[in-house]
């Protein structure tokens, strides 16, 4: 349960009964600091009692709603705003299960918070069985990179942060220049030792924040958090130069990769910013391979 509360005397009352009923909490005392939190995290519901606005409110919520993990989220509102109906229509595309205000909370709250323990105790072996799950279906057992899905569960965490904190990212796509004579001429287990060569040094060029996906065949691309265009190029063009200087599998091949970079733009959906860094891959290529290029 994630605790966002603005309240002292609230929050107090509201502790002791997670307390009462062993119902684990971590608590936040602002949207931006929840939000920071939620990033990171996957919770079983979230418990807002505050005085903030209408708009705070809703905004919070829809920052929320962008975070694949938490979504659908249970989420439970205190208010001290005159009209909550007003807040009930406001928020009504949002998961929020129940809204109470200041004045008799305390004994519903409490029903509500027994039922939702026996649900989230019933659930949660089946929840971390999901969980672990997923993560085996979107990882690419040949390299260990993210997958297309994953590529997905990223993207949208990424806008989730650009939405909240205006922090920009990047995409990094490339392409593994003549990797059809690779297979051609040495088979493909040794095409397989260069697709884990190559994605061992780009895992290792990245952050823990930066993502690594295996698109496709020979192709990959890097989400690169809170980076500009041009510094995004100069990282593609020491990817580059590092595939080209590495030997790579058993056969010491000299192998190069072309590359294409652009930048998150605003509202952009994953598939158009993926079709602007395609373009470009193949602009790189056309223009006779090892080559990083730019929009």
């Amino acid at each position: 349960m994630l605790h966002v509360s603005n309240s002292s005397n609230l929050s107090k009352n509201i502790d002791s009964l997670f307390i009462e009923l062993e119902i684990a909490s971590t608590a936040t005392i602002s949207t931006l600091e929840s939000l920071e939190y939620l990033m990171d995290n996957h919770i079983n519901a979230i418990m807002i009692d505050t005085d903030f606005g209408l708009s705070e409110i809703v905004n919070f919520l829809e920052i929320i709603n962008e975070d694949v993990e938490n979504t659908n989220t249970p989420i439970i509102i205190i208010s001290d705003l005159e009209d909550n109906e007003e807040l009930a229509i406001s928020i009504s595309a949002f998961n929020v299960i129940s809204i109470f205000n200041y004045q008799n909370y305390y004994l519903q709250l409490r029903n509500l918070f027994q039922i939702l323990k026996l649900q989230l105790d019933y659930t949660s072996t089946l929840k971390n069985e999901l969980i672990q799950s997923e993560k085996r279906n979107i990882i690419d057992p040949l390299t260990g990179a993210l997958n297309r899905y994953g590529a997905q569960d990223k993207f949208h965490y990424l806008t989730a942060r650009f939405k909240a904190y205006n922090e920009n990212f990047s995409l990094i796509m490339l392409d593994i220049d003549h990797f059809k004579n690779v297979n051609d001429t040495h088979g493909h287990d040794v095409g397989d030792e260069v697709l884990v060569s190559i994605s061992n040094i780009l895992q290792n060029s990245i952050r823990s924040n930066d993502a690594l996906i295996r698109f496709g065949g020979e192709e990959f691309f890097l989400f690169l958090s809170n980076v500009n265009l041009e510094i995004s190029r100069n990282i593609a063009e020491k990817l580059r130069i590092m595939i080209k200087q590495t030997p790579h599998s058993l056969k010491a091949l000299p192998i190069t990769a072309s590359f294409g970079v652009v930048e998150y733009s605003i509202s952009e959906e994953l598939d158009a910013l993926i079709k602007r860094a395609d373009t470009l891959l193949y602009k790189a290529k056309e223009n006779g391979r090892d080559q990083v290029a730019i929009s």
